[in-house]
């Protein structure tokens, strides 16, 4: 703390040396002798020296002298300032080197009247010279960071640090011999690869804090699982894994892989259609309580669903994003023609994500805090009504699906339907639809809705508003264009569109087919849903990503494009290969028990057991030939088995 008053400071003896030009409001020199411009009165406190407001050149002057207060000079005229010892003393560490020294006021007079003033250029010389030697904090290298080979501290560790220890010591073996066998390779590329002591331990490091943060209580199985896959790992495998994850670190994402390798179910593309009868038949039922939609609307349904929509636009509606409470306007109000009230809409389009060990919860589009202010902004709130099937219905009844002897009998139908904000709610933008398990591209149209566009949600959408600005049309001769998609005019022409190639015993696939099925207002019996063939271990309504479902089942990467969106026709081939995928391990199962076969009328037994065989688990499987044969019955130990080989394909 500086004291109180001036005069008790050791330098208030000391005249100033800027006399006064001083800028601080509170200065540690005398100002006895100088009168103090009425400019400081405003200024801040400050005791910092600017080094550019220092005297560069001679052409500087002192103002604070013995006696009566100086003259000032007139403009063009300079004085250098007069500097005791102890002044040059502190100065010298606050002022340049490249500071003139002092030398009488007299002297300096005369000089200046002499040569009059002093050049403009000269000026903007001295003081460029000033500043080019006065070396950047960025230029002075940043040493490596030594990394011990510790486990990182955390809030609660899933074990005790000695067994952290011992894990992270095992995996640094094992990567120290796959690292050596790759420094001495021939190939230049593959040798490129290798890493110090120093990084080896940093990303051994940072591989097992990443695996106790993100499993818990099973970290130990986790841990001990990549030891194992450390040690029978080979060369080829350890430089695979290697390029990997140095093209995740150039952009911050992870690099799309093709679909290169489909799965070998072993089947023809005929039996494996015959085969989904058997997976359709081992969905729970009924499933009106997870949101999907099997029977028509009653007309009481209707009634109160027009009566909640009443309501909704002449009243308040609850934003789906920030939870304001806003108002949408059927047509535009006001001179900037706004659709709806409540100005700017503050978000986060991420979800909230918590820790096991200290129960913290974070967005995981900004890694802030839930409960924080958003990190986005839109020009309008938006709102949506998909969860309720009765007002779903009052903007478009929903239909089922009608005969169709057009349909091809042995073809299966993956679909996908991308949605955004509209007046009306979330609407369906656009649809897509692939043959299973051939994947041909069989429809792609955009669809005009029927409410004003809010927001496309091009982040998983991937749909932009420009898109619609083309006039509506569809070219039926034509196989789909990805680039240039067709606009139909409406959500019945869509439907219909998609109708044309499905009857009522086509399979329709696809992930979270509820919310499909609503989006375009269509009842259908037969259906394969990868979120009921894959249930999260929490069950219903918990749910497992399309995302995470193909990244751990079948070892792709989809939706990588970030803010771009999601790829609907990409979305729709992976939910076709996890049940592709569910298919082989299902047939393979039956083969190995004995008896079954696959005929136009589905899969059978050559020989109905009374009972249900006990002892492998390919006898479980049972449950899944549902037919006449077989009333489908498991006791609760075959079920908990099942689980278990779900959460370990």
């Amino acid at each position: 703390m500086w004291p109180d008053t001036p005069s008790d400071h050791p330098f208030s003896k000391v005249p100033c040396p800027y006399g006064d030009k001083c800028q601080p409001s509170f200065c540690m020199f005398s100002h006895e002798d100088c009168l103090l411009p009425a400019a400081l009165s405003v200024h801040p406190p400050s005791l910092h020296v600017n080094p550019q407001a220092l005297p560069v050149t001679t052409s500087n002057t002192l103002s604070c002298e013995e006696g009566p207060r100086a003259k000032r000079l007139k403009l063009g005229v300079s004085q250098a300032p007069i500097r005791t010892a102890s002044q040059s003393s502190l100065l010298s560490s606050l002022v340049p080197r490249q500071i003139q020294p002092a030398v009488k006021q007299d002297a300096v007079k005369q000089d200046a009247l002499k040569q009059g003033a002093v050049k403009q250029d000269a000026r903007i010389k001295n003081n460029a010279l000033l500043q080019t030697k006065v070396s950047s904090p960025a230029q002075i290298p940043v040493a490596d960071t030594v990394q011990a080979l510790q486990p990182r501290k955390l809030a609660r560790a899933p074990v005790q640090h000695r067994k952290r220890l011992q894990l992270l010591q095992l995996m640094r073996q094992n990567m120290n011999r796959l690292n050596k066998e790759v420094s001495k390779s021939t190939d230049a590329g593959i040798r490129a690869l290798g890493l110090s002591d120093n990084q080896l331990n940093k990303l051994t490091v940072d591989e097992e804090y990443l695996i106790a943060t993100q499993n818990g209580s099973v970290y130990e199985n986790v841990a001990k699982n990549r030891v194992f896959e450390l040690r029978k790992m080979t060369v080829d495998d350890w430089v695979k894994e290697r390029r990997e994850s140095i093209s995740k670190g150039k952009g911050g994402k992870e690099v799309k892989k093709e679909w290169t390798e489909l799965v070998d179910t072993g089947l023809n593309a005929k039996e494996e259609v015959i085969f989904l009868s058997h997976l359709h038949a081992q969905q729970p039922t009924p499933l009106e309580h997870d949101g999907y939609v099997t029977k028509q609307i009653s007309d009481a349904d209707l009634e109160e669903g027009h009566a909640l929509m009443s309501g909704s636009f002449h009243n308040l509606v609850s934003c789906d994003r920030c939870s304001t409470r806003f108002q949408v306007f059927e047509q535009r109000e006001g001179k900037e023609g706004a659709l709806t009230s409540g100005g700017i809409c503050t978000y986060h389009w991420g979800r909230k994500r918590g820790s096991r060990f200290t129960g913290e919860q974070n967005m995981t589009c900004c890694q802030q805090p839930a409960g924080s202010p958003g990190c986005t902004t839109h020009m309008t709130h938006v709102f949506k009504l998909s969860e309720d099937k009765k007002r779903l219905a009052t903007i478009m009844p929903f239909v089922e699906t009608p005969p169709n002897d057009k349909a091809n009998p042995h073809t299966a139908i993956c679909f996908d339907c991308e949605m955004g904000y509209t007046t009306k709610g979330m609407e369906l933008l656009r649809l897509t639809a692939i043959s299973w398990p051939t994947y041909e591209r069989i429809i792609d149209v955009l669809v005009h809705p029927q409410g004003q566009i809010l927001d496309p949600n091009t982040r998983f959408s991937g749909i932009r508003l420009e898109q619609f600005n083309k006039v509506p049309t569809l070219r039926p001769n034509l196989p789909p264009d990805p680039s240039n998609l067709d606009v139909v005019a409406s959500l019945s022409a869509a439907r219909d569109l998609l109708l044309s190639y499905i009857s009522p015993t086509t399979p329709l696939i696809g992930h979270a087919l509820e919310n499909d099925l609503k989006a375009i207002r269509l009842i259908h019996p037969t259906f394969i849903d990868t979120v009921l063939l894959y249930p999260h271990r929490d069950g219903l309504p918990a749910r497992n990503s399309l995302r995470g479902l193909t990244e751990q089942h079948l070892k792709m990467k989809i939706q990588q494009a970030g803010a771009a969106g999601h790829d609907s026709f990409e979305d729709a081939k992976a939910a076709g290969e996890l049940v592709r995928l569910r298919i082989k391990k299902e047939w393979k199962a039956l083969k190995a028990e004995g008896g079954w076969r696959i005929t136009d009328d589905g899969v059978i037994h050559d020989q109905v057991p009374t009972v249900a065989p006990k002892g492998p688990k390919s006898a479980v499987k049972r449950k899944w030939g549902v037919g006449p044969q077989y009333d489908g019955a498991c006791n609760e130990d075959d079920e908990k088995i099942e689980d278990g080989e779900d959460e370990n394909l």
